[in-house]
């Protein structure tokens, strides 16, 4: 019994990668991401990429990479990073047509925003801070909605490392 609850807190210290380093601090488990965006109140940022696709580990370092962008989801976001290749399933109940494609959900799961491909360090500042401001307004107008749950796999890896 002991030894299960030890395990427990390894899993959940290990789902979310630190975020000391100035990298951004992933989540893995779309539930576990869920919770955390319902119970802060914080939007959730939903990367999805895929493995094997050429050139989308550098967009990711790129786009992520940026210590300003690094800094802003960390502080103001709960990121949720998706392997579609792993998820097929949640990628698919998200209409993910594009890799990468990145979505930006209130706490309560209405999605505000979807970018598909690549977006330049400072674009995706500009437009995270566009969100935070309309995220902050009643009247906010959402593309549409993410499920609260999603029965998923647990994504292969410790956690530490991205599953892509």
């Amino acid at each position: 019994m002991r030894r299960s609850a030890w395990i427990a807190a390894l899993l959940v210290a290990t789902s979310v990668a630190a975020d000391d380093s100035g990298e951004v601090a992933w989540h893995f488990r779309y539930s576990d991401a869920r919770r955390e965006s319902e119970a802060s109140k914080k939007p959730l940022l939903l990367y999805v990429g895929r493995q094997h696709v050429c050139g989308l580990e550098h967009i990711v370092l790129e786009m992520f990479g940026d210590k300003n962008v690094a800094k802003l989801l960390n502080e103001r976001f709960i990121k949720l990073k998706i392997n579609a290749s792993a998820q097929p399933r949640l990628a698919e109940i998200l209409r993910v047509n594009a890799y990468p494609t990145i979505m930006i959900a209130t706490w309560d799961g209405l999605i505000l925003k979807k970018f598909e491909g690549y977006r330049p360090p400072s674009e995706m500042c500009e437009q995270l801070q566009k969100i935070l401001v309309q995220t902050s307004k009643a009247n906010a107008v959402p593309e549409k909605s993410i499920p609260k749950e999603i029965s998923e796999p647990m994504p292969r890896g410790s956690g530490l490392q991205s599953p892509f």
